[in-house]
């Protein structure tokens, strides 16, 4: 989330265009549309070093047996090895607390059975599929079944969190399993989580022969033409919305039966159901925990599932404003809301200004944290203590929702990888249902927001941003660095961590990507020259040369290389006279990158 020190917008400078932006806010729109912009399609990887604010950390703190902690369930347990029990950590234990609440209503499928078979003999399995097919209650499940066999494991949100595992040797040879749902992405193919993957690729390989791995990938993200490497290994990988494992009649009868027992419906009204492909499993449980389960309504879940999310988000803004208010929070307090987290003071401003965007000014923490308990199994779910949306598509559906209502709120406070994925200016008809289409009236506040991004060890997220490509958004931020001139000497002064050159890289040629993965170090201004945004790099380049800044040593001829201007390649050599294009120091030289991206005009 934003600093609250780095709220300050244009909005105080000129208050009457504030409240403009904040009546659109309450206004909203409806009509939105969402699609991942590939502007950029080299640029997956070119994240392997940014700070992931949004991952939790690995801890290797444990506390002492659960028999102590809990001796009325030592009867439950008695079938787990309490020496394995011993090194779960008490987040991991309420984790396991809520696959097992969803596990009560599992059904075994031939998918699931298929899943099983294979991660017997393998030490990666990938489960792939459309949103809400039930990936993760299958690989949950299958979990658990391992948990009761006397394994170890380890549920994590991030490669560094396996890595970390390896390095410490925080793990049990051959009796651990590691599960990871959507490493490289939700909604869209994610460049930072990718880059984060492919950086640790090679020890995850080494790692596997150790112990096990079992993954969820959605399809859409596991067959993007850039996804390469241990996703690509079509033997470990299960569809299970292909022809031979997706849900058959039978299986999709004992699903519905199991969230809607009874003889409430005909046989004619359930095969109307049946028939329902798309996120079966999860319709089934929202359907269960619709108040109104008549079959009108129940069909309208099956055929209208983001149009029934919305509605009740709506009934809540108009009817229940608590509610409204905690789907509010749980939004812009980037999907994780504590009682702790609502009470910290760090936390005061953004909570007070949910409070008021929602006209809920004497609303308190513990009554947020009532009403999310309320909105449990449909909208949200417990674990460790917090509350975070029950699915991805109601994070999606949510989000959109919440977004239209507050943009100009949403440009503020939302996460940078949030704005890199689902904001847009243009309202274009190409755009995916799910993109928030901002128009022109919110440029200053984007300017105003990639600004302190830029300038931050995240710039990534900015760079990447297709909205940065607006013309109006880069003369705002040219118009910004002006007025900002001692800041901008930053834009090449922060540095990204080593980057090891894997000989495999080689083999496949060079793209923009390899050259930031290979680099030692890169800034913003680097990434900007390599990804070819021009007139924000040549008046970055002249304001250092006006400010007699030294450039020696950060390898902007690189980038330059990649980017192929001749008037970026004048303009470093006029700041920097000690550049050459060969160096035998460096595996990559400015001249064997001209020549592995055919600049022809530089090399003569």
């Amino acid at each position: 989330m934003k600093s609250n020190n780095k709220q300050l917008t244009n909005d105080e400078e000129n208050p009457e265009r504030h409240k403009l932006l904040l009546d659109n806010d309450r206004d909203g729109s409806n009509n939105r549309q969402q699609t991942y912009d590939e502007e950029n399609p080299g640029a997956h990887q070119l994240l392997s070093h940014i700070d992931k604010e949004n991952y939790r950390d690995g801890s290797n703190n444990r506390q002492q047996t659960y028999d102590e902690e809990n001796p009325g369930a030592h009867q439950l347990l008695s079938h787990i090895d309490k020496e394995n029990y011993r090194d779960e950590i008490e987040a991991e234990k309420d984790i396991f607390e809520q696959w097992e609440n969803v596990d009560d209503a599992f059904v075994e499928t031939k998918a699931t059975e298929k899943v099983k078979q294979m991660l017997k003999t393998k030490n990666l399995v990938i489960v792939t599929g459309f949103s809400g097919s039930g990936k993760s209650a299958i690989i949950q499940h299958i979990a658990l079944d391992y948990r009761r066999k006397g394994w170890v494991i380890r549920p994590v949100d991030a490669i560094e969190e396996i890595k970390d595992a390896y390095y410490s040797k925080n793990f049990e040879e051959t009796k651990t399993l590691f599960v990871f749902n959507d490493p490289i992405g939700k909604e869209v193919f994610d460049d930072i989580l990718y880059c984060s993957w492919k950086k640790y690729e090679n020890t995850l390989k080494v790692f596997l022969k150790k112990v096990k791995l079992i993954m969820t990938c959605r399809k859409q993200i596991l067959y993007d033409t850039r996804t390469k490497g241990l996703f690509d290994v079509k033997e470990n990988i299960v569809d299970i919305d292909d022809d031979h494992h997706k849900l058959n009649h039978d299986e999709k009868m004992q699903i519905f039966k199991k969230y809607m027992p009874g003889d409430t419906f005909s046989k004619n009204q359930i095969e109307n159901i049946l028939r329902i492909e798309t996120y079966f499993p999860l319709l089934c449980k929202l359907s269960s925990e619709m108040k109104d389960k008549s079959m009108d309504n129940i069909k309208h879940v099956f055929t209208s599932p983001e149009q029934i999310v919305s509605n009740e988000i709506k009934e809540y803004r108009e009817n229940d404003t608590k509610k409204y208010c905690a789907l509010v929070c749980l939004f812009l307090f980037k999907n994780h809301i504590s009682l702790s987290e609502l009470q910290k003071e760090e936390n005061l401003h953004l909570f007070n200004r949910c409070l008021t965007l929602c006209g809920t000014p004497n609303v308190t923490p513990p009554e947020i944290i009532r009403s999310l308990k309320t909105l449990e199994g449909f909208f949200v779910k417990h674990i460790n203590y917090a509350y975070g949306f029950y699915h991805d598509f109601i994070m999606e559906v949510t989000t959109y929702v919440l977004g239209n209502d507050y943009p100009l709120v949403t440009i503020q406070e939302a996460d940078l990888s949030f704005l890199r994925k689902r904001i847009r200016i243009e309202n274009d008809e190409n755009n995916d249902f799910l993109i928030i289409s901002l128009g022109e009236l919110y440029i200053d506040e984007l300017v105003n927001r990639f600004f302190d991004g830029l300038f931050s060890n995240r710039f990534m997220e900015v760079v990447l941003n297709p909205c940065l490509r607006n013309e109006k958004v880069t003369r705002g931020l040219i118009a910004k660095m002006k007025n900002n001139y001692n800041v901008s000497r930053q834009i090449v002064e922060i540095k990204i961590g080593d980057i090891d050159f894997e000989t495999e890289e080689r083999k496949r040629g060079l793209s923009k990507i390899d050259l930031l993965r290979l680099t030692e170090y890169w800034s913003p201004l680097f990434a900007l020259i390599a990804l070819g945004y021009d007139n924000l790099a040549k008046f970055c380049i002249t304001n250092l040369k006006n400010m007699k800044t030294d450039l020696a040593g950060n390898r902007l001829l690189c980038a330059v290389c990649c980017n192929g201007s001749e008037d970026l390649f004048n303009e470093i050599q006029n700041v920097d006279s000690n550049i050459y294009l060969y160096d035998n120091k460096k595996e990559l030289s400015p001249i064997h990158i001209a020549s592995a991206f055919s600049r022809d005009s530089l090399l003569e």
